[in-house]
């Protein structure tokens, strides 16, 4: 291969690298879409839940929406809460308990039961037990470091 072709296979290969879609925050970005209710965090996530389970909620004409949006909310519990610093003793039963709820739900109708948000009740008081312990241990932490300096 001539010197003359090596130079346009070059150029060709580096033209297409530099080219930038106008508005565009992030490579990934169009291959990712993120529904309007995934929460920003584990808290979050609980007071949607516990926003859709209200009884006001349920006697709306959306029901069917919100309860397809309560599905996803609980099939993202996991993946939330691995995100934070709860511990895996506290994760596992939080886990387990959302996959539980997340069957369940699936097999149901498109409407909540009150059985289903009385389970949904109780996996976000598991969720907010957990939360605490981890604010006391935070609180707890900064204490220990404060008295040591």
């Amino acid at each position: 291969m001539n010197a003359r072709n090596l130079l346009c296979c070059l150029l060709l290969l580096f033209a297409g690298c530099n080219v930038e879609e106008e508005g565009k925050k992030s490579h990934f970005e169009h291959d990712h879409h993120v529904d309007h209710h995934w929460p920003r965090n584990l808290s979050d996530a609980v007071r949607k839940i516990r926003k859709r389970i209200e009884p006001q909620a349920l006697s709306e004409a959306r029901s069917a929406e919100r309860f397809a949006e309560t599905v996803d909310l609980v099939s993202w519990i996991p993946e939330i809460s691995a995100d934070t610093e709860i511990t895996e003793e506290q994760w596992i039963p939080i886990n387990d308990f959302a996959m539980q709820i997340w069957s369940e739900l699936n097999a149901s109708g498109p409407e909540l039961t009150s059985d289903e948000c009385l389970q949904l009740e109780s996996l976000c008081t598991l969720i907010d037990t957990a939360m605490t312990t981890l604010e006391q241990g935070t609180d707890e932490g900064s204490h220990r470091r404060e008295a040591v300096q």
